[in-house]
């Protein structure tokens, strides 16, 4: 009977390690960015329109209400795509999410005052570290949520960034550059909320100094008893 309650409390310092959270933060801030600088906010387009303009979007996310010290385990990116914001002369089209790497949040949710300053903001938004690994989408896609699975790159990037303001680029990869062609998602985005584009983090909490210490405290006890024991019984 004696190790119930050291079983107990094995029981609680592991489930106190293990309990998990889930986090859906709605984006504070989204929009596009053209290839010759041209800023839209709001409007989340990206790919080719049938014209000589290409889009490439981004979204803000502020992590503020994560804990710090809580450990990202997974990370989805929800973007709603309209009834008609699919639009390709292709079955389908990869659509990739990536780091921003030489622009900050600041100047991304604000531009650099000119279409010409932004245009390094238009590439940025496109060739980043990956962190997504495509994901494909079609006219089915046309009046769903796009659900993106983000990978190991961002989940380490949002953990070194808990408490603050963390961005994603976004453009469609498998353009036709240069054809002119309608090869373009998440047309007519604009007037939808910001609860139409949402990142899903999944955390556990950090094994903190004082279970640790616990864990350690009860785990000498035991060998100690069984010690005891062992003394007793030769």
């Amino acid at each position: 009977m004696k190790h119930i309650p050291l079983f107990a409390a094995l029981l609680w310092a592991g489930t106190a390690a293990s309990f998990s959270a889930i986090y859906t933060l709605d984006a504070t801030n989204r929009g596009r960015y053209q290839n010759n600088g041209g800023r839209v906010t709001g409007n989340y387009i990206a790919g080719n329109a049938g014209s000589s303009e290409y889009y490439r979007n981004y979204f803000v996310f502020d992590l503020s209400s994560v804990a710090v010290g809580e450990t990202i385990t997974s990370a989805t990116l929800r973007l709603l795509n309209p009834i008609n914001g699919y639009n390709s002369v292709d079955v389908t089209e990869i659509y990739t999410n990536f780091s921003l790497d030489s622009i900050s949040i600041s100047a991304l949710t604000n531009g650099n005052g000119s279409n010409a300053l932004n245009v390094p903001i238009y590439t940025d938004l496109g060739d980043g570290i990956a962190y997504s690994s495509g994901v494909a989408v079609s006219a089915a896609s046309n009046g769903t949520t796009v659900q993106i699975a983000l990978n190991n790159s961002f989940l380490s990037y949002a953990q070194a960034n808990l408490g603050t303001l963390i961005a994603i680029g976004g453009a469609i990869t498998t353009l036709d550059i240069n054809a002119n062609n309608h090869e373009s998602i998440f047309g007519a985005t604009t007037g939808t909320t910001p609860s139409d584009t949402q990142l899903v983090i999944n955390t556990v909490p950090e094994l903190t100094t004082n279970v640790l210490l616990l864990l350690a405290t009860l785990i000498m006890v035991i060998v100690r008893r069984k010690r005891g024991l062992t003394m007793r019984c030769s």
